[in-house]
């Protein structure tokens, strides 16, 4: 509990309420862009509302705290202002353990128009539907972007295996696989996402 009475200290300003002047929000920012562009890349661009749920300890670990959900309802007002000039104005509400983070059209459109298409990303995705497709060939996806590839066979019930780029280069995420009725199922995972999970 020290650790989190000391945070909790740094953060509160003498009305008892959390400051976020001191929470780096660079890291959740890029993240949020990141999801925006897969999405965009697996449906295709519309012009519509989204909508993505982070947890609240996935929040915190993005955001380097150690916050209640009800602290963080406080916080998140100000990320919306910090993304406000590219994103627009986000909505966020809290379902259960995680929140509910509402995209608006100017900052679906935003991503469209000012991210970059990753290659990789798309050739990835587009394999792992691909009737028939196994480990061999989703990784032979990774292999054309870099001879830097990782891939591990795990052994836990959540996925099976375990697939990145050693040096970061095209793409920094931890990719678990498993393999259904000819399918590739994936979850993608920042480095310290994964590392939290303890696999």
């Amino acid at each position: 509990m020290r650790r989190r009475t000391i945070f909790l200290n740094i953060l509160k300003g003498a009305d008892s309420s959390v400051n976020s002047k001191n929470i780096d929000f660079s890291e959740l920012y890029e993240n949020l862009k990141d999801i925006i562009k897969e999405c965009q890349t697996k449906i295709g661009y519309t012009d519509n509302e989204l909508n993505f749920y982070y947890p609240v300890k996935s929040l915190n670990r993005f955001l380097d705290s150690d916050l209640t959900a009800d602290e963080l309802k406080e916080v998140l007002p100000e990320f919306s202002k910090y993304a406000e000039d590219t994103l627009g104005t986000l909505k966020f509400r809290l379902e259960g353990e995680r929140f509910r983070f509402i995209i608006p059209r100017e900052g679906s459109a935003y991503v469209h128009e000012n991210v970059p298409d990753s290659p990789f990303l798309k050739e990835f995705i587009e394999e792992t539907v691909r009737p028939g497709c196994d480990i061999d060939s989703v990784t032979a996806i990774f292999r054309k972007y870099s001879d830097k590839v990782i891939c591990k066979k795990i052994e836990n019930d959540e996925f099976e295996y375990l697939v990145y780029f050693e040096d970061g280069q095209p793409d920094s995420y931890r990719y678990c696989l498993e393999f259904e009725f000819g399918r590739a199922v994936y979850h993608r995972f920042t480095v310290k996402e994964y590392d939290s999970f303890g696999f």
